[in-house]
């Protein structure tokens, strides 16, 4: 019986790693502090000063293995429509003001005001309709794409690399991948 760790390409196990233990292994961060002196000359008025204080310096690298191994990347929650949603209020609030000061003053540009805050205001709700069906089309191909991301998270989680052959491979479909393959690999 062999060993599934084996590589499928060269047969061998002796160079073979679980990708996530590469890449968790291949990430340092680093925080440094300590105290730190400072000085500084004026040279119009001939006068020194000297100021101290606490340094603090944060840091972290990555091994090119673990950048190239890396899981793929979380898909962030787009799709708000901030903008949509500030601009609905924006004409929803101006519309309105424009609609009472045209109450207010009755004078002879009363009519133009008031249909202006009208329009301005159906405006408003318009973007309110397509805010909300932008959100929930927004919502909709979220979970699409966190759901893809989770399939490959667990391809990911499964994978093994060669360093002697530089690839990848699922011990339980045998199947060697180069690196710069796996992501389409994971994704499929």
């Amino acid at each position: 019986m062999s060993n599934q760790l084996n590589c499928p390409k060269c047969g061998q196990v002796d160079m073979v790693q679980k990708v996530s233990t590469i890449y968790f292994g291949g990430i340092t961060t680093t925080s440094l502090s300590g105290p730190s002196v400072g000085g500084a000359v004026s040279i119009g008025e001939g006068q020194a000063s000297v100021g101290g204080g606490l340094t603090t310096l944060k840091g972290g690298s990555q091994s090119l293995l673990s950048n190239r191994l890396a899981p793929p990347p979380q898909p962030s929650a787009e799709g708000t429509h901030v903008t949509l949603i500030c601009a609905a209020i924006a004409f929803l609030c101006i519309g309105s003001l424009l609609f009472i000061r045209g109450f207010v003053n009755s004078d002879e540009e009363s009519f133009g005001i008031i249909t202006g805050g009208l329009a301005l205001f159906s405006i408003g709700i318009a973007i309110c309709g397509i805010s909300y069906n932008a959100v929930k089309e927004g919502k909709r191909e979220a979970k699409l794409r966190i759901s893809q991301w989770e399939k490959a998270m667990t391809r990911w989680n499964e994978l093994y690399f060669c360093a002697r052959d530089d690839g990848v491979f699922d011990p339980n479909e045998r199947k060697f991948i180069s690196t710069s393959q796996m992501m389409d690999y994971i994704s499929r």
